[in-house]
């Protein structure tokens, strides 16, 4: 079932097969896979996303039912304003009374009003959440109020929406890595939704490295970073190319060692071979025979020229 699933999600996404073997001998093609304890490192990192994403749900939903609180509790206290103020005018001071005659009329002090029970979250506001909390709830128009209550449906039903399809995509972006190297280049790809790939030849790498961060040692995990020399040409902007240009990275592998091991030594051996550079070694070996010709003719120019310089002193002696 889960193998259908995953071929579906592939066809509908369009990724590509299995890269085929970038250049090499045959029989030199090593095949490298991140290792597990990636997976168990991404998984970690997926779920304190998710988990920080519904502490803001819920502190979300905690402010809508604070305000709906809020709310409710105005609307109670302006009926029993209205009520005592109702009560107090239909009584009113009887006649000849003169203590009734000389008595203030009702006061603006709230009467004594029964507010309404706090429900869900809310009720944990008044024990956890600060004082601007319940100054910003308080403050919220009705209409507000309305298209909050929208929001908060469409957040948490993103949310769980969003919760089986990001794992999945997680889990064939962790098994759908492949690293290739053969004895003259490696390849390198990796994505679902983008997919990446970098192929890259000994000839043109120039620096192997290990990049271990604190989590990755302790899930014993590391990146190899491979880098080749930049396209730029020379001028202003080219060591910014080359930092920019031809990087890849074998991601959360546990044998970084051995797969740099192997990249250097199958590099040593490319370049002893005479493989590598072949744009620039034939224009240097070119370059020589092209001045030896004019060398020799200076050479004997100059011989010639010593040979006449002495036949003319020589004259010039024996004449009497």
């Amino acid at each position: 079932m889960k193998d259908r699933i995953k071929r579906a999600i592939l066809r509908l996404l369009r990724v590509p097969p299995e890269p085929s073997p970038p250049a090499g001998a045959p029989g030199s093609l090593r095949g490298f896979r991140a290792a597990r304890r990636y997976w168990h490192l991404l998984l970690l990192n997926w779920s304190g996303k998710q988990f920080f994403a519904a502490i803001g749900i819920l502190i979300s939903v905690a402010f809508i039912q604070e305000a709906e609180w809020q709310q409710a509790a105005a609307e109670a206290r302006a009926a029993a304003r209205a009520a005592t103020s109702t009560n107090a005018a239909a009584e009113g001071p009887s006649p000849g009374d003169p203590e009734a005659e000389s008595a203030p009329g009702p006061t603006e002090a709230d009467p004594p009003v029964e507010l309404p029970e706090r429900t869900g979250l809310a009720r944990l506001t008044p024990h956890v959440a600060p004082w601007f909390f319940f100054s910003i709830a308080r403050g919220v128009p009705p209409g507000l109020l309305t298209w909050l209550r929208i929001g908060e449906v469409f957040a948490i039903t993103g949310f769980l929406l969003q919760l089986p399809f990001t794992l999945v995509m997680l889990r064939l972006d962790y098994a759908y890595r492949w690293y290739l190297v053969t004895d003259r280049s490696l390849r390198i790809r990796h994505g679902i939704l983008t997919v990446h790939e970098t192929t890259m030849s000994f000839a043109n790498l120039q620096q192997v490295e290990i990049r271990q961060d604190p989590l990755q040692r302790l899930f014993g995990l590391a990146d190899l970073r491979v880098r080749s020399a930049g396209g730029g040409d020379g001028g202003e902007n080219a060591e910014a190319e080359s930092k920019a240009l031809h990087q890849s990275r074998f991601h959360g592998v546990d044998n970084a060692t051995e797969i740099r091991d192997l990249i250097l030594a199958r590099l040593r051996r490319y370049r002893t071979a005479g493989l590598g550079d072949t744009d620039e070694k034939p224009a240097r070996l070119s370059a020589a025979p092209a001045t030896a010709p004019a060398e020799d003719g200076l050479a004997e120019a100059a011989r010639a020229l010593l040979e006449e310089a002495r036949a003319l002193r020589r004259t010039v002696q024996d004449s009497p």
